[in-house]
């Protein structure tokens, strides 16, 4: 094999049967969202998902919550 034999990274993932880093990411979160929802609604970490900041926000894009990114998720 040269180094002009270039091989693009998505055949190397189906060769080795392996997934993008995205869809295991995406994976892992929607995991730990089920893992949250089968909590008690007193527990600490279902009211971290009701929290929200108060005050003035800063210039520019707001952050997306953890919230938006589950949902995009599914």
């Amino acid at each position: 094999m040269k180094l002009q034999d270039t091989i693009p990274c998505k055949t190397l993932r189906e060769r080795l049967g392996l997934d993008d880093v995205m869809s295991g990411l995406q994976q892992k979160t929607l995991q730990w969202y089920g893992r949250v929802l089968r909590k008690e609604e007193n527990d600490w970490m279902t009211k971290c998902m009701d929290y929200g900041e108060k005050g003035a926000r800063p210039r520019g894009r707001p952050k997306k919550t953890w919230r938006e990114i589950v949902e995009k998720d599914c």
